[in-house]
Formats: structure tokens, sequence, C-alpha cells
């Protein structure tokens, strides 16, 4: 419910809200980056292979994905969100201030450059979305590298390519693996769903579950197979996945399949792997396992253009160019499958015949711009008066 509350206010706050909308929203991004900052230090500090600090992948997305939270509010409220992270966990304040500017810096240069791609770029539709898109990503983690290696300078003990290296890396594995989530996270999806209602197992096409099971069929087969073909086994069924659901669903699926093999890696359950506890053989595997998600990505944002292609040849086929109502063609098919669900229903049907009066008297009084003026003003008041698909 809190989810689905929120949800609803990230779609309707504006640049032109009120003081109190704006409070609102430096609350909820400020919220958002708090927690996410937190949960990924906790990582940091367990030490755990499998550690993400998703805080700056998130805060990237929420100024992307919903552009009016991207008001000076939205943007202070995120710089007080890490200060208090940091200063919580107790880090020093110098260090807090040099992570800080580093963290904004790369998340303000993803920030611009994404804004310069057109809508179906961000939406990661189109066979270059996801590479135009890593590659942005390749750019705003090396601006946070370099304002953090810059912040290395300052503290005693620490390589500044190194430093360079990891960190680059570190940005890059972050928001390539939760930035394709935010960015492709549909509209409404909470109001989609009624929770209380119970589904009902028998319009479950569980057919279509097939690639998730084929999935965790993989995942469970890793850890018996082991070493680099625990890779190897998840990449396969992601890309059926890819050929079956939508770029969000394969988004997520990739996020978690990363999750659960770098977890695997770090408890030791995924066998046959060199010491993982060297620095750059532990950057080479977490690079490694986020790249792979990059294969699936790409055919899911290329099925997705393709998809939206046909839906457009289809309408276009199935519509009158002028009106915008059905083709003769369309307009049978339809009502085929109207009178075959009212008969499996047991249920009355009603036919309108209408026509436009003296309409060739339009075309010859007052031509026949004003003739195609009349049908598409008809055909509006038609889709406007009756019930959608009718």
């Amino acid at each position: 419910m809190a989810l689905g509350m929120a949800r609803g206010f990230l779609d309707k706050v504006r640049l032109d809200g009120t003081p109190r909308q704006h409070l609102e929203t430096a609350a909820i991004v400020g919220g958002i980056v708090v927690v996410a900052a937190l949960v990924g230090i906790g990582l940091r500090s367990a030490g755990l292979l499998a550690a993400v600090s998703p805080a700056n992948a998130i805060l990237l997305g929420l100024m992307v994905r919903y552009p009016h939270l991207a008001t000076p509010a939205g943007w202070s409220a995120a710089v007080a969100a890490y200060f208090i992270a940091d200063l919580l966990t107790g880090n020093s304040l110098l260090n807090t201030l040099l992570l800080t500017v580093a963290s904004l810096a790369g998340v303000v240069a993803g920030y611009v450059l994404l804004q310069r791609e057109s809508s179906a770029t961000r939406q990661l539709v189109g066979p270059m979305a996801v590479v135009r898109v890593a590659i942005i990503l390749v750019a705003a983690s090396a601006v946070a590298a370099l304002f953090g290696t810059i912040g290395n300078l300052l503290v005693p003990g620490t390589a500044s390519f190194t430093g360079f290296v990891y960190w680059l890396v570190g940005e890059f594995v972050n928001y390539l693996a939760i930035l394709p989530v935010m960015l492709t996270l549909p509209e409404g999806l909470i109001r989609q769903y009624d929770l209380k209602s119970r589904p009902d197992l028998r319009q479950i096409d569980f057919l279509a579950l097939a690639p998730a099971g084929a999935l965790i069929i993989a995942c469970a087969a890793g850890l018996f197979v082991g070493g680099p073909a625990a890779l190897m086994f998840p990449l396969v069924a992601l890309l059926w996945c890819a050929l079956s659901y939508s770029v969000f669903a394969t988004a997520v699926l990739t996020l978690l399949v990363g999750i659960w093999t770098l977890g695997g890696l770090a408890l030791d359950v995924i066998s046959g792997w060199p010491d993982l506890d060297e620095g750059y053989a532990l950057v080479s595997v977490r690079l490694a396992v986020t790249l792979m998600g990059l294969a699936p990505l790409t055919v899911a944002s290329t099925m997705a253009a393709h998809e939206g292609l046909r839906e457009r040849y289809e309408l276009l086929a199935a519509h009158d160019v002028l009106s915008g109502l059905f083709t003769r063609h369309a307009f049978a098919e339809r009502s085929n499958q109207v009178l075959a669900q009212a008969a499996k229903a047991n249920m009355p049907v009603a036919v309108l015949m209408l026509d436009i009066d003296h309409f060739k008297k339009i075309n010859e009084t007052y031509g026949h711009w004003a003739g195609d003026r009349a049908i598409q003003t008809f055909a509006a008041v038609l889709k406007n008066t009756l019930s959608d698909g009718v």
C-alpha cells in the first residue's frame, strides 16, 4: 500500500508544485537515497562480494525516470541524504564530503548525458539503446572515479590509479545492474494489480512461465557445475527470458541473477573459482557478472522495438487513416470476436447502423476538405460516446 502511494505521488508532483509538494518531494527523494546509501554502506562494511552500492544508481534513476523530481529541493535532499548516511555510520566529515562530491558528480554527469538521448533510448527501446546507455554509464562512472581519485589524494596511503580503477568499475557495475530496472519501470505498475483479490489460477499462462522456470533451474545447475560455467548456464536462460518478456522483467531477472551469482561466490556456494580476496580478481568477477547482463538486455530492447513497430503496422492496417475507425476487414474480424464472446456468455447483442445525412451535398457544396472534416468529427463523436473497443 505504501509503495503504491509513493508511486502515485511520484507520478503527480510537478515543477510548479506548491511549497508543500516540494517538501514532500524532498522527503521522498531523501528518504529513498538515505535508505539505499545505508544499505550500500552496510554491505560494504560486511565485506561481501555481492555487495552493491545502490544509492547513486537509484538517485540517477529517480531523476531520469521522474524528471519533475530533478528540482533544487530534490537535489538538495539527495545531498543531505548522503551526508546523513555517512555520518550515521561514523565516517569523518572530510571523507563524507569527498564521497558525496564524487557520487553527485557521477550522478549529475549521467543525468545530463541521458537527458540528451531520446525517450526511447532512456526507456531501453531499440537495438542500440542498451549500448548507448552503457557508454553513458561508463562516462558517469569515470567522472565519479576522477573526483574520487582526487579525493583519495587528500587521504594518505591510497594509490590514486588503483583507487580510480576500483571506483570506476564499482560505479559502473552498480549503475548497469540497477539503472535498467529504474528506467524501464512501467507506469502504474502497482495500480495494475488488485492486491486484495485472489488470483485465478485458471487465467495463468503457465507456458509463459517456462523461461523463468528454466532460469531457476539454470541457476541451481550452476551450483553443481561451478567455475566459469556457473555464469554461462543462467545466461542462456536469460536470453530466452529476453525473447519472451518485457525489458523491465528482463532487467529485474538480470539483476536477481547477478545478486545470486555474486552471493554464491561470496559464500563459497559456487566453487571452482580462484581466490577472490585479491583486489583485481574481485573487480574482474564483479565486472564479468554485470557485463553478462548486457546480452539479454540488448535482446529484450531490440524485441521491444520490433514489437512496437509491429503494433504500429497492425494499427495502421486495421484503422482508416482519415477517420481512425476500423477498416472493413478489421471491423469484420472484431465483430466476429464480439459475437462469439456474446454467444459464449449467452448475452444479447445490439447492432447500430449510422450514417451522415446529405454527405454528398456537403462534398459538392463545401468541397472534399469539408467532407473529410465531417467524417473526422463524426468519428470522434462515435469514439467519445461509445464504450472502448466498439
